[in-house]
């Protein structure tokens, strides 16, 4: 068994001087942050493709990290668009084309954890939606996928639509485990792998769109912002053992990243993880940068 505990991303701002170090360049933060965590989610795929280069950079990056892997977030493209409205050739095109530009390269250096299909809120329960879902998984059949259901017509008394989870046991992908405010806790289906990500518990924020009390930034930003308590993680603890004890791999992030807490709250499962006899797996030994190893001298 093996619990991967990373965070959503890497590349934030609000991060310098509370998980990177004042004077880290930017080209820095990937491999200073697989020193502390075996894995990471790649968030920015979502949003654009990126070249091979931009992809064999994060390779070189950790090149010295041995099994630190990264999944990798499919286009918005593929899950908000096509698996909504596509035609099925497309969707199944649109997979394939994309596989090969980014998961390949990775798969090749052997630094693929799992690809993640987050569908869009409006992708609803229904044949047309299985089928389109159905051609991107067979695409994909040579990857672990993950599936991240985000609209309530998937859920029925608690339990992921009967013919969604008869699909993605029948491929072998994996029904993301939610925590957050917006979807019930599911941990159902027969893959070989388990994927969870925690959104964080900013109800108000997450449905209403206001603002966190003291922050004047974006509100749908201020959805993420929020601190995990080992009160709240400690089930967690429980929960990710009792799955570890069925599924080879379980990959576990952190996406409420503002500030640097989605970092903060990784460390904290780990720990706690390690408390309750299922501890997750660390990077290996090796020199470590300190936090004030770039700081700029201060003057006299």
């Amino acid at each position: 068994m093996a619990i991967l505990v990373g965070t959503s991303g890497w590349s934030y701002e609000d991060w310098v001087g509370r998980v990177y170090p004042a004077g880290l360049p930017p080209a820095e933060r990937l491999p200073f942050l697989a020193e502390r965590h075996p894995t990471v989610e790649v968030n920015s795929t979502f949003y654009r493709t990126p070249p091979p280069a931009t992809v064999h950079g994060w390779v070189a990056k950790v090149k010295d990290r041995p099994g630190f892997e990264l999944s990798v977030k499919a286009p918005q493209t593929l899950t908000q668009d096509l698996l909504a409205t596509g035609a099925v050739p497309d969707v199944a095109r649109y997979a394939r084309e994309w596989d090969t530009a980014v998961p390949e390269h990775l798969a090749a250096a052997g630094r693929l954890g799992a690809v993640l299909l987050q569908l869009a809120p409006n992708v609803l329960a229904n044949d047309a939606t299985l089928a389109r879902l159905e051609a991107a998984l067979d695409a994909l059949a040579h990857r672990k996928v993950a599936v991240e259901f985000r609209n309530p017509t998937w859920v029925r008394d608690d339990a992921l639509d009967a013919r969604a989870l008869a699909l993605l046991d029948g491929r072998d992908a994996a029904l993301v485990a939610l925590d957050g405010p917006s979807f019930p806790v599911l941990l159902e289906g027969g893959a070989s792998h388990a994927y969870v990500r925690f959104h964080g518990r900013n109800a108000d924020a997450w449905f209403r769109g206001r603002a966190i009390e003291g922050d004047a930034g974006d509100p749908r930003m201020n959805r993420y912002d929020y601190a995990y308590r080992a009160e709240e993680l400690r089930p967690w603890a429980t929960r990710l053992a009792d799955l570890a004890t069925r599924k080879p791999v379980v990959r576990v992030y952190f996406n409420n990243h503002p500030y640097g807490k989605a970092h903060d709250a990784a460390a904290l499962l780990d720990g706690l993880l390690a408390e309750a006899g299922s501890p997750s797996v660390r990077p290996p030994p090796g020199p470590q940068r300190r936090l004030d190893a770039f700081r700029e001298p201060q003057e006299p």
